[in-house]
């Protein structure tokens, strides 16, 4: 019997499985052999890692990443993805991935990504709000103050003014989680589905991002100036599309985020999440009563 068939025979016992996985994760001599074994398997490889008992939720993540890996076909790896792993191990290891490049966050879907990051906001300890007073000075008044300006400013002909909002300074954490993991998920084929996703109130994730440079850059007087050419490329973000959504901002006077309307989020991605889990077992009991009905009917 070769090593590979070996694996095979390992790969279906939970205890030994995790000692593969281990093998994997630290490079050992076996990785090639197990790693080809787990691309021919990797239904048996998902559902071993979902029940692993030995491995870290980092170690775990790292993992899942390497099955996925050996998974060619997106749409397979989803499909196996959401067979094999429960949502809520799908959504921790997710979380566990951290900053680092994920093969899993390309093809899970985009209410799987955003329960996670919500886990991830959620998981972010915060203080008292300290709320902060902000001058948003828009361009009649930058102009009137000879502060530097462009000229793709809005027309002379719209209404501007200066309005003074409160910005909570301890719930911008939110903005800086979305704006990470959007640098992770900008090679997807559905980022800008992704981005124009509403997740905190009525405003999208794109919408987060820019206040996330804004507040970074200082609070500019002319909102334009927060729009870095290179950070936006970096997310794969077209400038006009950056400033039409920046504007739209300003237009509707800029949010505060409460802790309340974030876990409110959270709840609508957990609900969204659950009717999905739920489908599978709607469609059985439809075609058990289409069957019902149709024995009676002496089809």
């Amino acid at each position: 019997m070769n090593n590979k068939a070996i694996i095979k025979i390992q790969l279906a016992e939970q205890d030994k499985a995790e000692n593969l996985f281990r093998e994997v994760l630290r490079r050992g001599a076996e990785r090639n052999n197990i790693l080809a074994v787990i691309a021919d398997d990797p239904k048996t490889a998902l559902a071993r890692l979902n029940d692993t008992r030995t491995l870290t939720n980092k170690g775990s993540a790292d993992m899942l990443d390497e099955i996925i890996g050996q998974i060619h076909d997106e749409s397979r790896a989803r499909e196996l993805l959401e067979q094999e792993l429960s949502p809520a191990r799908l959504h921790e290891l997710l979380v566990a991935r951290g900053d680092l490049p994920s093969s899993v966050a390309y093809i899970a879907s985009i209410e799987d990504i955003l329960h996670a990051i919500f886990i991830d906001i959620s998981e972010i300890k915060h203080e008292e709000a300290d709320k902060q007073k902000i001058m948003i000075t828009t361009e009649e008044d930058a102009l009137a103050n000879n502060w530097e300006t462009y000229e793709d400013l809005e027309s002379d002909e719209e209404d501007y003014s200066s309005t003074v909002i409160e910005f909570d300074s301890n719930d911008l954490a939110p903005l800086y989680v979305l704006r990470t993991w959007a640098y992770k998920l900008k090679d997807r084929n559905d980022y800008e589905e992704f981005l124009n996703t509403i997740v905190i109130g009525k405003f999208n994730v794109l919408q987060c991002i820019l206040l996330a440079f804004w507040y970074e850059s200082g609070c500019p007087a002319i909102v334009h100036n927060s729009l870095n050419i290179d950070s936006l490329n970096d997310l794969g973000i077209d400038l006009d599309m950056a400033e039409d959504a920046m504007r739209e901002l300003f237009d509707l006077d800029l949010p505060t985020f409460s802790r309340a309307e974030i876990e409110e989020a959270r709840l609508q991605w957990t609900k969204l999440r659950q009717i999905r889990e739920q489908a599978p077992s709607l469609i059985k009991e439809t075609r058990e009563e289409a069957s019902r009905v149709a024995d009676k009917l002496d089809f």
